[in-house]
C-alpha cells in the first residue's frame, strides 16, 4: 500500500507545482517577471544546475534569461543541438552528453553532462502558423541527473511558459 500511496502523493505534489507555476506565469505579463518566474518554478520540479530560456528572433537565438539572469546573443555561435530542437520542434533528452556524437560543450551548454531541451511553441488555431518562440534548456553537470519524469514535467511547464511569453 505504501508504494502506490507514495506515487500518488508525488503525482499530487507535481500537479500542484505545475498548477502554481501556471497561475504565476500567467498572472503578470512583464517579460522579465515571466522569465524569472519560469526559472524559479522550473527548479521546483526539475533540479537543475543551469537553465536558460533561449528566445528566437528571426533565425537568431539569444539567451533571454539564465539561472544567473544574463542576456547574451548567440549569433555566430550556432549550436547544432539547439538548432535541431528549434527546427524539428521536438524536445530532446540527453542522459549523458559525453556519449553524444557532435556534442558542443560551449556557450550555455558548457559543462553540461545531462540535458533537457524543450521548444517553446506558441499554439494557434492553425497548426501551420505555430512558431517556436524559443527553447527551454535545462542542464546538470552530472550525467543521468534527469529522469523521464523530469523530462515530462519540463515539457508540461513549457506549454504554460510559451503562452506567458507569447502574451508578454
Amino acid at each position: 500500500i505504501a508504494k502506490p500511496l507514495a506515487a500518488a502523493e508525488a503525482a499530487r505534489a507535481e500537479a500542484e507545482a505545475l498548477r502554481l507555476s501556471t497561475l504565476t506565469l500567467t498572472k503578470n505579463l512583464s517579460m522579465d517577471i515571466v522569465l524569472d518566474t519560469l526559472m524559479a518554478s522550473l527548479v521546483d520540479v526539475v533540479p537543475y544546475e543551469a537553465a536558460s530560456v533561449i528566445l528566437t528572433e528571426d533565425d537568431c537565438l539569444y539567451v533571454a534569461r539564465t539561472s544567473a539572469k544574463t542576456v547574451q546573443m548567440l549569433e555566430g555561435q550556432r549550436n547544432t543541438f539547439l538548432e535541431r530542437v528549434r527546427v524539428a520542434r521536438k524536445s530532446v533528452f540527453v542522459l549523458d552528453t559525453a556519449e553524444e556524437k557532435d556534442w558542443e560543450d560551449a556557450g550555455v551548454l558548457q559543462g553540461v553532462r545531462s540535458w533537457i531541451c524543450v521548444p517553446l511553441i506558441a499554439s494557434t488555431e492553425r497548426p501551420s502558423s505555430e512558431r517556436v518562440l524559443g527553447l527551454l534548456s535545462v542542464g546538470h553537470t552530472r550525467p543521468g541527473a534527469f529522469t523521464a519524469e523530469h523530462f515530462r514535467v519540463a515539457e508540461s511547464l513549457a506549454i504554460s511558459a510559451a503562452v506567458a511569453i507569447q502574451n508578454a
